[in-house]
């Protein structure tokens, strides 16, 4: 995933199971945590990225350093996965992977409150916000079934608006 001004790039080494990231300048990359699992990321414009690992959402500096669990899950019935930050920069998406179909959605939730989610879809599927532009609404892209739609997004209460617009169908995945 890239940083917000598109200057480098944070990736996971499978091999050796870190997260790194590399400056396209140049350079080496510089490790910035482990990541046994990794099950995506995300970067927000104040430096701090969002990862999940083994069915957890840890934050860390882009610089590196110590990253401390934002989620907390029992991984038999759980799994955060996918973080994707909304315009704000402290609110994000996440998926929830559960075998328990009341459970499993994407969700909304916030660094600075972290343990308050909101399910914004239910059933196994990701979601990517798609910010407003010349005054047009958010949208938020996501699969129902095998069908891709958007649907009005208001990233400050959580709240989808409106009817989902068909953008593709049969989709594979």
């Amino acid at each position: 995933f890239w940083s917000p001004d598109g200057k480098t790039l944070a990736f996971v080494s499978t091999a050796e199971g870190f997260l790194k990231r590399i400056d396209l300048a140049g350079g080496a990359p510089q490790k910035l945590c482990d990541a046994p699992v990794f099950e995506g990321g995300d970067w927000n414009r104040e430096g701090v990225i969002l990862y999940s690992s083994d069915g957890i959402l840890y934050r860390m500096a882009a610089s590196g350093g110590t990253c401390s669990a934002v989620t907390r899950a029992d991984p038999a019935k759980e799994r955060h996965t996918f973080p994707h930050f909304l315009p704000d920069g402290r609110s994000f998406l996440y998926v929830v992977r559960s075998p328990d179909s009341n459970v499993a959605g994407v969700y909304a939730s916030s660094l600075d409150a972290p343990e308050r989610r909101t399910k914004v879809i239910g059933g196994n599927t990701k979601a990517l916000f798609a910010p407003p532009l010349d005054g047009r609404p958010g949208f938020l892209l996501f699969l129902r079934d095998r069908t891709l739609v958007a649907q009005r997004f208001d990233p400050d209460t959580f709240a989808l608006e409106g009817d989902p617009v068909t953008l593709a169908e049969r989709i594979r995945v």
